[in-house]
């Protein structure tokens, strides 16, 4: 407890000595500091005026562009089927790395567009055929950027959903067609990000998930000329998009090319989510200076060893805002329907939430056998609260637990936890977890219409603790962990979104 006190107490002082400035921290964790708008939003008690909403859209298209626009290359991939019986293991799981550095699975182009249709994501693949298909093969994948798009503007990491995703073989090793995609990007650093896409059938069920790791090796246009302010080319997409709709691009713009930024301040825009972390994790800019993080491939031991303690920034995405968890205010109902859009690109919804903070904990209590159980706490929230559909308990099974005693390598070895009852399906593989539901259940054919939600989370470390992953060390590393999480609403839209920064704490476990 000695650490949530001093958290609190933290916490309590900052938000006394609060001034009246876009850039100031509830919450002791200096990733959070940096959300220059999320805790005026936070204070209020309506939903952003126009003024506020338009500053978050510029926040939310120039994180998105700065950190995604470029070339990357994909370095590893893991992939692997689900079946429809919950008690089954996963099935055709492949893991594919390039083994010699510098070389690529495949290379995906990125662009952040506006044309006629509005906004759009937009990745160009790009790898080699086998031995049976020569020369270089090609697909794009459109993603447009509404509603469903969910983005943190300190890095640029989203989330977001399509109906018929359309991957790559090369990426899920399938041919198998998907009904439904939700994709989730971890920014890791300036040059590393995280990919897992989440795939259902045509019969809504889970079919398959992959994983990839991916590695920047150049911007959009390195030849960007430098101008006086980044807000220029901001002011330059809101006048294609203004409130009164009236004018229409040409033509397909990339943001990257109107975001004119200079090269310094490209650089401090792309914040570095580990660093971020080491400061918060050692309280001090100076003493964060030595410290580096890494992905943990932890196993379950290390997943249940102790209370996950953290901060969590809430986004209701939702047409109608019910009251959450915790002591924060609720929010009256709204329609987005209701609202005034602001024009081609910018009518779709896209970053048009009501932000909070929160306080949040997790714990993982297992038997050492097959039962577990996941407890979510969640304390006092500065605006949106998370919402009550996100449930505070939930027991699985543990299917397939491979331990050190495994033929796999260590970055190979999964745990698959089967959660309610075949209604959710947990995964974790090489620091990553996943908890997505089996089902679509917002599917019209089944006839279910209810609330589901997903979890993506990475899992760190510093990396001067022993890498040794067994009985023989003394002392466990100190771990933290990342996570993005979204959940539906019974229609079937994106309802709410969150991210999430914990550090384990044994203590209290």
């Amino acid at each position: 407890m000695k650490s949530l006190n001093l958290i609190i107490r933290t916490t309590l002082v900052m938000m006394m000595a609060m001034p009246c400035s876009p850039f100031v921290a509830v919450a002791p964790s200096l990733r959070l500091s940096a959300l220059s708008q999320t805790f005026l939003n936070a204070r209020s008690s309506s939903s952003p005026n126009e003024k506020e909403l338009a500053e978050q859209k510029r926040e939310a298209v120039n994180s998105l562009a700065q950190y995604n626009d470029g070339t990357w290359v994909g370095v590893t991939i893991d992939s692997f089927s689900v079946t429809s019986d919950a008690s089954a293991e996963p099935k055709n799981r492949v893991h594919r790395s390039t083994g010699i550095a510098g070389d690529y699975l495949y290379k995906t182009y990125v662009k952040t567009l506006i044309d006629e249709e509005g906004l759009k994501l937009q990745e160009t693949f790009e790898w080699d055929g086998n031995s049976d298909e020569n020369g270089t093969k090609v697909k794009v994948k459109s993603l447009r950027l509404g509603e469903s798009a969910d983005v943190d503007s300190v890095d640029g990491s989203y989330s977001i959903d399509a109906s018929f995703m359309d991957l790559p073989s090369v990426i899920t090793s399938s041919q198998a067609l998907s009904k439904f995609g939700i994709e989730h990007s971890f920014a890791l650093s300036d040059i590393e990000r995280v990919r897992c896409f989440v795939l259902y059938g045509i019969e809504d069920n889970l079919s398959r998930i992959v994983i990839c790791n991916e590695k920047k090796v150049e911007d959009f246009d390195e030849n960007i000329k430098d101008t006086e302010d980044v807000d220029k080319m901001v002011d330059n997409i809101m006048a294609n998009v203004s409130f009164k709709g009236s004018t229409k691009p040409s033509q397909s713009d990339s943001i990257s090319n109107m975001l004119e930024v200079k090269p310094s301040d490209n650089s401090a825009k792309a914040v570095d989510r580990l660093r971020q972390i080491q400061e918060a994790i050692s309280g001090d800019e100076d003493k964060a200076e030595g410290i580096e993080l890494v992905r943990y491939p932890l196993s379950i031991f290390s997943l249940v060893g102790g209370v996950w303690l953290g901060d969590m920034v809430n986004r209701e995405h939702c047409t109608s805002i019910t009251k959450g968890k915790g002591f924060g205010s609720s929010m009256p109902k709204t329609s987005n329907r209701n609202k005034s859009k602001m024009g081609k690109g910018m009518n779709d919804g896209f970053a048009e939430w009501t932000t909070g903070v929160q306080k949040t904990a997790i714990s993982y209590q297992w038997d050492y056998g097959t039962s577990i159980r996941q407890k979510n706490s969640f304390g006092s929230a500065v605006g949106i609260a998370v919402s009550t559909n996100i449930p505070m308990s939930s027991s699985g099974e543990v299917i397939l637990n491979e331990k050190s005693g495994s033929a796999r390598p260590l970055h190979e070895r999964m745990i698959y936890v089967d959660f309610e009852r075949g209604n959710y399906a947990g995964f974790v593989i090489n620091g990553v977890l996943i908890k997505v539901p089996r089902f679509l259940s917002f599917s019209f054919a089944a006839g279910k219409m209810r609330n589901f939600y997903t979890e993506f989370a990475i899992f760190l470390k510093r990396s001067q603790e022993e890498s040794q992953i067994d009985s023989s060390e003394t002392r466990p590393p100190d771990l933290f962990c990342s996570k993005m999480t979204r959940l539906y609403g019974n229609d079937g839209q994106l309802h709410q979104a969150s991210s999430s920064f914990f550090n384990l704490d044994r203590l209290n476990a």
